[in-house]
C-alpha cells in the first residue's frame, strides 16, 4: 500500500492499494501517480489554493508515528523509500476524479493479517515470485 500526502500542509492521506505484481514505488504508472496526487492536493485546504505543491509518497510500512507527534503528523523510518513529485492544479482531472468518487467501507481488519504479511515481506525486499519484464 502506498500513501500520498502534501508536503508542509495538512491534507488528506491518500492510500493506493497496488496489485501484488507491483513491488516498487517506481513501477507505479505515471497516470495513477498523477491521479493520486491531484486527489491529495484537492483535499488539502491550503494545498488546493496553491498553483503547485510538493507531494510525498511512500510505502505505508515506512510511516513512523509516536506519541509525541501531533494528530496527522508522521515521519519516515527510511527517507530513501520516499518519492516526491510536484503537482500543479489540473481542475479538469480533479473534477473528473471527484465526480467518479466511490466510497467503500470494507472490513479492513479481516484482510489485515494477509495484507500486513505481504507488506512486511515487501518492506524487507523479499517479494514473492519472479519479476516480469526485467
Amino acid at each position: 500500500m502506498r500513501r500520498f500526502h502534501v508536503c508542509s500542509f495538512s491534507s488528506a492521506h491518500v492510500y493506493l492499494r497496488m496489485p501484488s505484481d507491483v513491488h516498487d514505488l517506481d513501477e507505479v504508472p505515471k497516470e495513477i501517480l498523477e491521479e493520486c496526487a491531484q486527489i491529495t492536493k484537492w483535499n488539502s485546504i491550503e494545498g488546493s489554493k496553491r498553483g503547485s505543491v510538493k507531494i510525498v509518497y511512500t510505502y505505508s510500512t515506512n510511516l513512523k508515528k509516536d506519541k509525541t507527534m501531533a494528530t496527522g503528523e508522521v515521519a519516515f523510518f527510511d527517507e530513501s523509500k520516499c518519492r516526491y513529485m510536484n503537482v500543479s492544479t489540473n481542475k479538469k482531472l480533479a473534477k473528473t476524479l471527484l465526480k467518479s468518487k466511490h466510497e467503500e467501507y470494507p472490513n479492513l481488519q479481516s484482510t489485515f493479517p494477509e495484507c500486513n504479511h505481504a507488506f512486511r515481506r515487501d518492506a524487507r525486499g523479499q517479494n514473492a515470485g519472479p519479476r516480469q519484464g526485467g
